[in-house]
């Protein structure tokens, strides 16, 4: 029925000549109850419920709907197969009974539910929710695809969605502004969510939330969240709050947790990502992302970092940090500007320049002094630094950091000069002369005293190194 028009008559009013107060408001009744029209799909013996000419399927509920100027279609529990893509048009909604008892059991090679208005609109307002989708084996397409530039102000949440292949996805979204995604449970064969600009229009998209989400990678090669932009324009403005991306089958090659590129302003709050290739990987042309109690547990990798980015704190991780990454802790890393050759860190006591040191011993020289910092980055086994004679050598100050597990060992030249100082993680011994450790992050300074004596003080808070 169309929707009912409203008579308030002429100026001043009360003229008699518009509608009643009843009429009005039986009027708006009848408007509101076209808004929210429902279309109960009981009828699940259909064989195809993607057909709009069978009364009782899905695809006829939904283009009733779409007639009226948008409602919502209801289904009930059952298996509803579909030969053909279902399109949920402006401010259609599309409800199952629960992601365990609605199945959408996806027959073709397509996109399962393509959300869209047809036309450009930042307000269509497509809903889905409490229902599951099934893709093929076969199927290299995406479970939900929310159509470019079509989608905005819509939602999905509490879906769940299974098979595809490792091609396939779970969630794309093209283009899309102003859209929540909550409660995506994804435990298919291929990939989660894809966040993208596929058609490369000059806009920025995103403005949208990501939140209480599971995702369960399976096969190598997949990718949990992409975000990913184009060259005139970038994906933006999106949080992703308790998100979890995770692999149940052990670490697959090449899977990646979540990726940021051509993205900016995109924020990790309380994401957890297990058993990837690599955890969290922030693209070449992404920028002023941020990571907030971001968690990599058991990934190969668990972040790499292409681009600076602004104010990232990462805390978790116990994966290998290998030389294409920046975490040179396990529980809290500040990130600093970095440059062509030096990083800047902020260690606590003052600035020190760290100097990307190679796999061999280096012997220190006279011409080295200042506040110079070695590092066994990239060894294979122990690296030894040698300390010229103090006694020739007066106001030298070496500063010292394990990046990884091998042991680092630094040597006074003179085996009269002795190393004295405290610090909980490095082992000193005053009689040989020596100091050592093989313990990730420790990070010592160590500057003469006297012609006899050289000074470990410990230095505290954190590191860098620039690739």
């Amino acid at each position: 029925m169309p929707k009912q028009r409203i008579n308030i008559g002429s100026e001043p009013g009360n003229q008699g000549d518009g509608d009643t107060l009843r009429d009005a408001f039986l009027k708006v009744q009848h408007n509101f109850s076209e808004l929210y029209t429902s279309e109960f799909v009981t009828d699940n013996s259909i064989e195809d419920h993607s057909d709009p000419t069978l009364i009782g399927s899905i695809a006829y509920a939904l283009a009733k709907a779409e007639q009226e100027g948008g409602g919502t279609v209801l289904v009930g529990p059952g298996i509803f197969h579909c030969n053909q893509s279902l399109k949920i048009r402006t401010n259609v909604r599309l409800i199952g009974s629960g992601k365990d008892t609605t199945l959408i059991n996806v027959n073709h090679n397509f996109n399962g539910l393509v959300l869209g208005s047809g036309q450009n609109s930042l307000f269509a307002q497509p809903g889905v929710e409490h229902l599951s989708i099934h893709l093929p084996s076969d199927s290299s397409y995406s479970a939900i695809f929310a159509q470019a530039r079509q989608c905005g102000n819509g939602y999905i949440q509490h879906v769940k969605i299974t098979g595809g292949s490792v091609t396939s996805w779970g969630l794309t979204m093209d283009s899309c502004n102003e859209f929540n995604v909550t409660g995506l449970v994804y435990h298919g064969e291929g990939n989660g969510i894809r966040w993208s600009n596929l058609f490369n229009w000059s806009a920025n998209y995103g403005d949208s939330l990501i939140s209480s989400s599971d995702i369960e990678l399976k096969n190598p090669g997949t990718t949990g969240i992409l975000l990913l932009g184009n060259t005139n324009g970038i994906v933006n403005n999106i949080l992703l709050s308790r998100v979890e991306v995770k692999s149940t089958v052990g670490v697959q090659t090449g899977t990646k947790g979540i990726e940021l590129n051509k993205t900016s302003r995109i924020t990790l709050v309380n994401v957890d990502v297990e058993n990837m290739h690599t955890g969290f990987i922030n693209g070449p042309q992404s920028n002023s992302c941020t990571f907030l109690n971001a968690y990599a547990i058991g990934c190969t990798h668990d972040y790499i970092e292409h681009a600076p980015t602004v104010g990232t704190t990462i805390i978790g991780g116990s994966g290998d940090f290998a030389e294409d990454q920046r975490l040179p802790t396990r529980n809290l890393r500040l990130y600093e500007a970095t440059f062509d050759d030096y990083t800047q860190v902020s260690s606590g006591i003052r600035d020190i320049q760290a100097y990307t040191d190679t796999v061999n011993p280096k012997q220190l020289s006279l011409a080295e002094s200042g506040s110079t910092l070695f590092t066994n980055k990239g060894a294979t086994g122990n690296t030894l630094f040698v300390l010229p004679n103090a006694a020739n050598s007066k106001s030298l100050e070496y500063s010292f950091s394990v990046i990884e597990n091998h042991e680092i060992q630094i040597i006074p030249d003179n085996s009269l000069d002795h190393i004295r100082g405290y610090d909980g993680t490095v082992n000193y011994t005053p009689d040989n002369a020596y100091i050592y450790s093989a313990t990730p992050g420790t990070s010592g300074t160590i500057h003469n005293a006297d012609n006899v004596w050289w000074i470990m003080d410990k230095r505290v808070g954190t590191w860098d190194v620039a690739i």
